[in-house]
């Protein structure tokens, strides 16, 4: 984790909040402020969290916020960045369609 703190620009590092497995530095610009993580546990509708084993939004961080909501599901695409779907399409496709039929099956 020290590693990974040393790449934050130094400008950013007292902006950064701790989560339980990793460093989440917040969005520059008008999102300064915005955290509504407090809210996660009131969703009410299905969700799928995605993100690339190289995402910026680093799978430690995303698995973080998708324990804050109930019944969510939470997806590594491997050898993937923030491009998943441009990158590895038919993986994301089937990983989003697996998703979906999920949910409709719910319904019935």
């Amino acid at each position: 984790m020290k590693r990974l703190a040393r790449q934050i620009p130094r400008s950013m590092k007292r902006r950064q909040r701790i989560t339980t497995s990793a460093i989440y530095t917040p969005a520059p610009g008008t999102l300064i402020n915005f955290d509504v993580t407090d809210q996660l546990n009131e969703i009410d509708v299905p969700i799928l969290f995605l993100t690339g084993q190289f995402d910026e939004a680093r799978p430690e961080a995303v698995a973080d916020f998708q324990k804050l909501v109930p019944g969510s599901q939470f997806t590594v695409i491997m050898d993937a960045g923030h491009a998943s779907l441009s990158k590895k399409p038919e993986e994301y496709r089937t990983i989003l369609e697996n998703f979906l039929d999920l949910v409709e099956n719910k319904k019935r």
